[in-house]
């Protein structure tokens, strides 16, 4: 029996996904290959390439004030205690650009994204109690920048915009 796993991917034109084959054998270490493949094919690149930006700034800002949250080797560690993940959200819930305005909705939600994945890299679960703390916090957090887009403080929209009709116009003029 052999310990490799052999993986074709290819995309069908008709349908946009990719077919992927797999031959495993009846190793148990080649299925084990396999099913590690499959879960890293659950987010896309470019995300991945995001969740790493995302916790290298973790890395970056509890090197500074929470240094126990990192390993000999300067990485998260995983798991990590509740409140230093909730004294991160904090600080990223505070930072605010030149005009004076907090992150979108968006990004701080991303930034526990980048943390669920970053567990789930190694295995772990993030506990019911940061979960729940979480989930809590965005919500107070999401509140907040309504009231603050109600107020003209913040601008409504997030992210990319469709270009008018007007701007297309004018474009090709």
């Amino acid at each position: 029996m052999s310990n490799e796993v052999d993986i074709n991917v290819g995309i069908d034109a008709n349908d946009e996904g990719a077919h992927i084959e797999m031959e495993v054998g009846n190793n148990a270490s080649a299925a084990m290959t396999a099913a590690n493949e499959m879960m890293s094919r659950n987010v896309k690149p470019q995300t991945i390439k995001k969740y790493k930006q995302m916790i290298v700034q973790m890395e970056d800002w509890m090197r500074n004030n929470n240094p126990e949250a990192l390993d000999n080797n300067n990485k998260l560690r995983c798991p990590l205690d509740d409140d230093m993940v909730m004294s991160f959200f904090g600080h990223l819930g505070s930072i605010t650009t030149d005009a004076g305005v907090i992150k979108a909705t968006s990004t701080v939600s991303a930034y526990r994204s980048a943390l669920l994945w970053h567990y789930k890299n190694h295995r772990k679960k993030l506990s019911d109690s940061i979960q729940s703390q979480l989930a809590q916090y965005l919500a107070g957090y999401k509140r907040t920048v309504s009231s603050l887009k109600l107020q003209g403080v913040m601008s409504v929209f997030e992210g990319k915009q469709p270009l008018p009709f007007e701007g297309i116009r004018y474009n090709l003029s």
